[in-house]
């Protein structure tokens, strides 16, 4: 997750919390 917060689209909604 965090070396693809920068690509937010390829995040899950769980992922995406942890990277934002």
């Amino acid at each position: 997750a965090y070396e693809r917060q920068f690509y937010p689209g390829a995040t899950s909604v769980a992922e995406n919390n942890i990277g934002h």
